[in-house]
């Protein structure tokens, strides 16, 4: 007998970034009554495609963003799904030029079903920016910040303490540079100078590339005085965490590979490394607020420019401001930054719901779409997955080495297998049955 529920389709661009809290969704989903597919943007594609040739039009398609290049794959989502919901992840208090990542990420919003947001602030930004939003705007919180409580709090715990027994201390420094050399810059500047259409009016993203510009002379000076200090500090053991969007995760190996107490490390989720560190250093990454809401020490690396108001966001705010890395010696008292002033800003961005998860909220609000059930699907793509599995070991063992390789390595480093998936389940609700 085939069994008809409502369906839920997640597709992950980023599988460090987003796996964790994809699975909490899913499983938070599937306990609803929903059934969860779950998976890269390419088998999800394959799942829609075969909807489309049986001429099936059901279910709710959830992404990190609203941002699909691709018109074409648009209308399949529009032709195969009932209901376009987003979370979107990258609208949080980490962002500069606001009105511009608003304007760029809210092209497609006619689309749109639900926009879950984190907090207050960003939802008046979004109003503020498009007055006729048409889509429903709801303050959910992130699901990422739901795996900081105690519930969840196995999740990560062996993997930081595995992270201890095998580096020891060390200071975890966050690269969100984006541009580490000319390539890289010219790269990213490429593709800002497409215009963005919205209505009748296209966006310029100028801004965007001229902070662009200003962040590739930051590393630039980064680098510089990073290696200055470690000429005098060689027992001091760093570990570098590349960013996503760093395309040449290679440029920082090669910048180091002289230097003993320096590792580069792209392993897993950001957090068991975080919890594993004595302190973090970044330079208004998003991830110095994970940091200190895990009670970590965070500093804020200052360029030698002055920063724009802007980019006096709330990782700004929350970190202790250094000029030089001499000054990571000098301790200071995380609790200084715990003030009332603190958690009003906190409140402000985040919203962190009490008695209920913000993946609880999101799950509840998709249960009160009017959608139609589906029986499961029969996919088996034995050629298909060979060639696929062929061809990520190709990019990983480097035989494979063009762009687009390594910037799909750099977004999906790993496979997603049912064990994988299993095991963490295990993790975040050990009293039940997966």
């Amino acid at each position: 007998m085939k069994l008809f529920k409502k369906n839920i389709y997640i597709p992950i661009e980023i599988f460090y970034r987003e796996i964790n809290s994809r699975i909490l969704i899913a499983l938070t989903a599937a306990e609803k009554g929903f059934r969860v597919y779950l998976g890269t943007k390419a088998g999800i594609d394959q799942l829609l495609s075969q909807k489309v040739s049986l001429k099936k039009r059901a279910g709710i398609y959830l992404y990190k963003s609203q941002i699909i290049s691709n018109p074409t794959y648009i209308e399949k989502v529009k032709k195969t799904c009932e209901e376009f919901v987003v979370i979107d992840e990258e609208l949080g208090p980490g962002l500069i030029n606001i009105k511009e990542n608003i304007m760029r990420r809210t092209v497609n919003e006619k689309n749109i079903s639900i926009f879950f947001v984190i907090g207050k602030k960003i939802k008046t930004k979004v109003l503020e920016y498009k007055k006729k939003f048409n889509s429903e705007i709801f303050i959910s919180g992130w699901p990422k910040y739901d795996l900081y409580r105690k519930k969840f709090s196995k999740l990560y715990k062996t993997e930081s303490l595995q992270i201890k027994k095998k580096h020891g201390k060390f200071i975890l420094i966050i690269s969100n540079f984006a541009a580490i050399s000319n390539e890289g810059l010219k790269l990213h500047t490429k593709n800002l100078k497409k215009k963005i259409k919205i209505g009748n009016k296209e966006i310029s993203l100028n801004q965007d590339i001229e902070t662009l510009t200003k962040y590739y002379k930051d590393y630039q000076n980064f680098i510089k005085n990073f290696k200055i200090y470690l000429d005098n500090n060689k027992k001091k053991n760093f570990i570098i965490r590349p960013h996503p969007s760093d395309y040449f995760h290679s440029i920082w190996r090669e910048e180091f590979k002289d230097y003993e107490n320096i590792k580069i490390i792209y392993d897993n989720d950001i957090v068991p490394w975080i919890k594993a560190s004595e302190a973090i250093i970044h330079r208004g990454c998003s991830t110095s607020i994970d940091a200190v809401l895990l009670r970590k020490k965070s500093y804020f690396y200052l360029p030698n420019r002055k920063l724009s108001n802007k980019e006096k966001n709330l990782t700004y705010f929350i970190s202790k401001k250094i000029k030089n890395f001499e000054e990571i010696d000098i301790k200071f008292d995380n609790k200084k930054i715990f003030t009332k002033n603190f958690y009003k800003k906190i409140k402000d961005e985040i919203f962190n719901p009490k008695n209920i998860t913000s993946s609880e909220l999101i799950v509840n609000k998709l249960r009160k779409l009017n959608i139609s059930n589906e029986t499961k699907h029969d996919f088996f793509y034995p050629i298909r997955d060979v060639k696929e599995y062929v061809n990520f070991i190709m990019k990983k063992i480097n035989i494979k080495s063009d762009l687009y390789s390594k910037k799909s390595l750099n977004k999906f480093p790993n496979i997603i297998t049912t064990s994988y998936i299993v095991n963490k389940a295990a993790l975040l609700f050990p009293k039940k049955k997966i």
